[in-house]
C-alpha cells in the first residue's frame, strides 16, 4: 500500500479543498469508525458509510501546483530527526516572497498540514 496522510488531516483538507480524485480512500463505518484504506477503484461503496479521500505525497505535491515547495528531513549531529519539514514559498504581493513551514512525522502529513494552512490563509482556494 502507498503511504498516505493521516485520516484526520485528509478529512480536514478535503473539507477545505474538495479535492476528491485521490487514488486512495479512507472508509468510515456509519460515518464514525475507521475501517480501512484502499485504492479508490477497489473500494465497494455503501450508502451507510462515509468515504474520505486519502492523499498520497505525489497527489498533494501536484495539487500545490507551481509554488516552490521544499520537503526535507532535518539532521542534528549527523543523525536524522524523526520529523519531516515542508516549506512553501508564495507571492503575497510584497517584495519578498512569503512562506509557510509545517512539520510532521511523515512527509505526507507534513505536506497535508501545509496545504491545510495554505487554504486557511487564503493562499489556496
Amino acid at each position: 500500500m502507498m503511504n498516505i496522510a493521516r485520516l484526520d488531516l485528509c478529512k480536514e483538507l478535503y473539507e477545505l479543498s474538495g479535492w476528491a480524485q485521490s487514488l486512495y480512500e479512507h472508509e468510515l463505518l456509519s460515518g464514525e469508525h475507521y475501517t480501512t484504506t484502499l485504492p479508490r477503484k477497489a473500494m465497494e461503496h455503501s450508502s451507510q458509510n462515509i468515504y474520505i479521500p486519502a492523499y498520497d505525497l505525489g497527489y498533494l505535491l501536484q495539487k500545490l501546483g507551481n509554488r516552490h515547495v521544499e520537503l526535507k528531513r532535518p539532521y542534528s549531529n549527523s543523525e536524522p530527526i524523526n520529523r519531516w519539514s515542508c516549506m512553501a514559498f508564495y507571492d503575497d504581493g510584497e517584495e519578498l516572497p512569503a512562506y509557510l513551514i509545517e512539520s510532521a512525522d511523515t512527509p505526507e502529513d507534513a505536506v497535508c498540514k501545509l496545504a491545510i494552512e495554505l487554504f486557511k490563509q487564503g493562499v489556496l482556494k
